[in-house]
């Protein structure tokens, strides 16, 4: 059940369209270059949204799967992206059944959105989620998006999550100032042995 209007699932792409700007194609470069340094193949994106992280892999051979839990999101990724390496469902982290094959899993600023404050009561910290993809994927990698604020350069303020657990498991971390709108984001790259 959810008990505030976030997390909405019933986005429409031109509500996101912003994700397939120029001012965001650094922030995609980036997490593309972390998933080529480690020659990830097959990529499991939660919280999809229209798929845009496929425009800066088209020069790359890889498996993705999508999932997001607005039906609107998930008609225009299959529209723009659909194809034999790429597959999207409806769904979210809890919902969905589906098990594949993964290298890379992709949690692009979805973490804050499992907490019990949006009507998901049995997650209890996004330390708590990682958790459960990471049991339920198996990936050699991770990259996690979030919004941050930088001052004086040095001093960083998360303002949606604590990240501190991942910022210590992390092989690479970087921060970036998109645009107005997406802001300024941390980029967090864990490696891992597969168990």
């Amino acid at each position: 059940m959810i008990k505030h209007l976030y997390p909405r699932v019933d986005y429409k792409p031109e509500e996101l369209e912003y994700q397939n700007s120029p001012p965001t194609y650094p922030l995609w470069k980036r997490i593309v270059h972390y998933v080529k340094k480690h020659n990830a193949k097959d990529l499991v994106d939660i919280g999809c949204s229209t798929g845009a992280v496929n425009q800066f892999l088209t020069d790359y051979r890889y498996n993705y799967y999508g999932i997001d839990q607005s039906p609107y999101l998930i008609d225009e990724a299959i529209k723009r992206w659909g194809s034999d390496n790429t597959k999207f469902e409806l769904g979210n982290w809890n919902t969905t059944d589906t098990v594949v094959n993964c290298d890379c899993l992709l949690l692009l600023g979805v973490l804050p959105y499992g907490l019990p404050v949006y009507g998901y009561d049995e997650n209890i910290s996004p330390w708590h989620i990682y958790n459960k993809m990471i049991e339920k994927y198996n990936p050699t990698q991770v990259i996690i998006r979030e919004t941050c604020k930088i001052q004086n350069g040095i001093e960083i303020h998360l303002e949606t999550v604590d990240l501190t657990p991942f910022l210590e498991i992390a092989t690479d971390v970087e921060y970036i100032n998109v645009d107005t709108i997406v802001g300024n984001k941390v980029l967090i790259n864990v490696t891992r042995k597969r168990t």
